[in-house]
């Protein structure tokens, strides 16, 4: 009996070994990989999928998923990096962007980095048209379009820039980095109802409740949906309006910012279009 017994689990051993094995092998013919970051609890390996920092300082890699954890490196924009999908911890919302902390693995750098500012698609060179930007997603097989119609008489023109981003802020930060945006602020801050506009390399959070300088658009709910935006010294505009538009969940599912200056004046709306996210830029010239 004692030999039954030593030979069923010298098999089962077999067994495991064997199992393992062909585990591994099957996952590795997924592509690339992720294994557990250094100093967090083991996990099993997953696929990963590719992304691009969006970030324009560069994204801070972070030995946990917490915002105040150690910094282990600074992933360069434009950047491609690796990413875990799985066990990723939602964050509270970083200059209005929601996202979360995700795994993320970039050559032998390995973190948590906050997946607001990683892009589905290549971002934008530094520089680079929304024209040229286009062009090179279309090279790359992306469902990318740039058009540009204009009046007979060249006083009125419209371009139309189409991206496959994600999701809503990405399609933001990327128009952000194109020209045919040309803004300075962030996204609105849910509840705190703040703006956040960018001066040169300085940020500061205006509360429109407070401060006299920008005005409050509000809805026919009381609720703040915009941002009037009046000139000062050294600004090249007379007029701007920022306002929003929110879905069901309370998020911004369209931004238009309408600009005024002397020898014309230009909106442009930013919404999702069927499965792709669309700049409409419609321009006057006095």
């Amino acid at each position: 009996m004692k030999t039954v017994h030593y030979n069923i689990l010298f098999s089962l051993l077999i067994l495991g070994f064997m199992s393992c094995d062909g585990e591994v092998k099957t996952r590795n013919e997924g592509g690339s990989l992720i294994d557990a970051i250094e100093g967090e609890e083991k996990v099993n390996f997953s696929e990963t999928e590719t992304f691009y920092v969006l970030a324009s300082g560069g994204l801070r890699l972070r030995a946990s998923a917490d915002l105040t954890s150690e910094k282990k490196e600074v992933l360069s924009y434009g950047s491609k990096v690796e990413v875990a999908p799985l066990n990723a911890v939602p964050i509270d919302a970083v200059s209005g962007l929601k996202g979360k902390m995700v795994k993320t693995m970039q050559g032998n750098k390995e973190g948590f980095a906050f997946d607001a500012y990683l892009s589905s698609i290549p971002v934008p060179e530094e520089g680079q048209t929304a024209v040229q930007y286009a062009m090179s997603l279309k090279g790359k097989k992306l469902a990318a379009d740039f058009e540009q119609i204009e009046s007979a008489d060249g006083m009125e023109a419209e371009d139309v820039f189409t991206i496959p981003a994600n999701n809503f802020q990405e399609a933001f930060l990327i128009g952000k980095k194109v020209d045919i945006f040309e803004t300075d602020f962030d996204l609105l801050e849910n509840e705190t109802a703040k703006l956040v506009i960018r001066k040169g390399m300085k940020t500061r959070q205006i509360k429109a409740q407070s401060d006299s300088d920008v005005k409050e658009i509000t809805g026919k709910t009381g609720k703040i949906k915009g941002f009037d935006v009046p000139s000062k010294a050294g600004d090249n505009y007379w007029m701007r309006y920022i306002t929003f538009e929110f879905d069901d969940n309370d998020d911004i599912k369209e931004v238009s910012l309408q600009v005024a200056y002397e020898g014309g004046s230009w909106t442009c709306t930013l919404a999702k279009e069927g499965e792709n996210y669309v700049f409409r830029k419609a321009s006057i010239a006095d």
